[in-house]
């Protein structure tokens, strides 16, 4: 009796560390993906107010590992409905910021003065914080999944 009750708590100790890097895995990758976001609109203001090219290198290493990192993400919540659809929702909203950092470079190369309007109508950083809020509520479940 004494054998299968220590086996029984060594598998539930071991399913409980799952779950703990399961989480952990989760809460990374998504803290990775928004401070991925996070760099492209922080690369995007500094080439608005520069013109220098050099401050889009972060843009350009974010927007080349955004998508690999989306997938990572979706593939440890696909066990999970609720998750899953926020993941989708997650890659939407970053696509859509993606096409909004993209017109604003592409403004700021011709005129500086419109790339600055589009700067300060808050297009962009209303969509920061929806995928910040996103994030948070993707972590937030995780950890309530794993307590």
């Amino acid at each position: 009796a004494l054998s299968v009750y220590a086996y029984v708590n060594i598998q539930r100790f071991i399913e409980a560390n799952k779950w703990l890097d399961h989480t952990r895995a989760v809460v990374n990758i998504s803290q990775q993906i928004l401070s991925g976001v996070t760099d492209m609109e922080t690369a995007e203001r500094g080439y608005v107010i520069t013109a220098d090219e050099d401050y889009l290198q972060p843009y350009h290493l974010a927007d080349s590992t955004l998508d690999s990192l989306v997938r990572k993400l979706f593939h440890l919540v696909e066990d999970n409905a609720t998750q899953e659809a926020r993941v989708s929702r997650l890659k939407r909203m970053i696509r859509s910021k993606k096409e909004w950092v993209r017109h604003v470079i592409e403004a700021r190369k011709s005129s500086f003065e419109e790339a600055q309007s589009l700067v300060a109508s808050g297009v962009g950083m209303k969509r920061m914080n929806a995928i910040r809020k996103l994030v948070h509520v993707i972590q937030q479940e995780e950890d309530k999944l794993y307590s």
